[in-house]
Formats: structure tokens, sequence, C-alpha cells
């Protein structure tokens, strides 16, 4: 591995207020624990943005404010991956009010070129209070079986290779877990050994209150299964996933 590690953080807001400054600090203090080792690119999407409102100068992150109108967050996110075509290193999305934490750095020295890197993730309430952590209540199938089965890990703490064949977000469809069907599109037939999970080095603190935090146990397996069958899984795959899910609904409801 090379002396210095090349990161490149892809962020989506709203403008230069207390949720992305919490997103800056946090991306200033990865940088400046690990000056000289490290070297960001931080691309930005924000909607409302003047240049005038940007006190920040950090020798380690080179910044990419993109002033392009988009059609949501995820035409937005687009426009950063776009942005980021193969740049050297990984990317990683840390949307404006979210945290990237000092571990980020520790998983990206495990590096050894599978195709996926994730962490864990802590989740918090708007507040900052301390709610779970992802590994703990997220699908473990998914890391048993395949992606397929399961989201294991919060798309904030994947960390991926942007090259020219990483597909975009299906923006077309009106579904909250639009995250999870770009993971499937890109990575849902992909071995298992290709990716790696390190669920001791919590990489992101992600803050709820999007609209995606408050769906119930039916409408994520309804939208989950929606990913499925748009995306680009083998057949024997969606119908084994798809299968799956009935029967851990139908577990959940017997023994509610």
């Amino acid at each position: 591995m090379n002396d210095i590690i090349f990161l490149n953080i892809l962020t989506v807001g709203l403008g230069y207020d207390n949720n992305f400054l919490r997103t800056q600090k946090s991306i200033e203090n990865l940088a400046v624990n690990h000056k000289g080792r490290l070297l960001i690119n931080w691309f930005i999407i924000l909607k409302n943005y003047k240049k005038n409102e940007w006190p920040f100068d950090n020798e380690n992150i080179i910044i990419k404010v993109i002033n392009k109108k988009d059609n949501g967050i995820y035409e937005a996110m687009n426009i950063l991956l776009e942005a980021s075509r193969d740049k050297v290193g990984r990317c990683v999305f840390i949307n404006s009010g979210d945290i990237i934490l000092n571990d980020a750095f520790e998983l990206l020295l495990l590096d050894e070129n599978q195709t996926l890197l994730a962490g864990d993730c802590e989740v918090v309430d708007e507040e900052g209070k301390h709610c779970w952590r992802f590994s703990r209540h997220a699908k473990h199938s998914g890391q048993k079986f395949g992606l397929a089965f399961g989201m294991p890990f919060n798309h904030g703490a994947l960390f991926f290779n942007n090259h020219k064949n990483i597909k975009n977000f299906q923006n077309s469809f009106n579904l909250s877990s639009l995250d999870y069907l770009w993971i499937l599109d890109n990575w849902g037939n992909l071995p298992r050994k290709e990716i790696y999970i390190n669920n001791n080095l919590i990489v992101q603190r992600f803050y709820l209150g999007g609209k995606s935090s408050s769906l119930s146990y039916f409408e994520r397996y309804k939208q989950e299964i929606i990913c499925i069958l748009k995306s680009d899984l083998r057949l024997t795959t969606k119908f084994a996933s798809i299968l799956f899910r009935f029967i851990k609904f139908s577990l959940r409801l017997f023994f509610k």
C-alpha cells in the first residue's frame, strides 16, 4: 500500500448550515489526525450556497463544490458519482449532517483490494443520542448469505472504487431504499469473499430523521422486494431472496 491513502468523500447538503458544519468538522478532524498519511478529495453539492460563506482551508483536503441543479438527493448523488469517476482511492457517501469517524482511516489500512470495504455505523437521534449500532440492528443474513438477502451495512459506511462500470442510482423510482437497489445493481452478485466487513470499526455516525427512518417493518420488506425485482440480480437469486423475505416476515408476525 502507498504511504499516502486517498479518500474521496461525496456529500449532498441543503446549505452551509449547522448540519453541514457538523460534517465538515468531522472531515477536518480526520484529515488533521492523519496528516501526511491521508489526502481527501471532497466533492460537494449544496443547494443554497454562496462562495463567501466558505471560511475553510485545509492543505490535506481538496474541495470541489459542484453548482448544478438536480431533482432530488439521488440525482445529486449521481452527479457526485460522475464527478469522482476513476479518481484514485475509494469513495464514500457522507451526507450533510452525518459524521465520518477516525476508524474510517483504520478500515482503509486494511484494504487488500477487496471489491468492497465496510465498517459499522453508530445510529443516533436528531439530538445526537445513541440509538443503536447498525450491525446489531441490520439484517445479518446479508453478511451470511450475500447482499441479496439483506443490507449488512449503512451506505455511508461503504467504501468502494468508483470506476467506469459503477452504475448510477435509479432515481426514477419513488423508493426510500434506492441506496439498497444501487448496491444490488453494482455488487448484488458479488462473491462474499470480495466483501470485507469489519463491525469492530465504527466509521460513521448516522443521524436519524430521513423518510426511510420512519418506515414500518412491512414497508421495509415491501421496498426491499421491489428493489430485488428491479435489480440486475440473477433470476434464481431474486427468487431465493424474495422467498427468504416472505418466510422471515411470516415468522415475525407469528412470533409477535
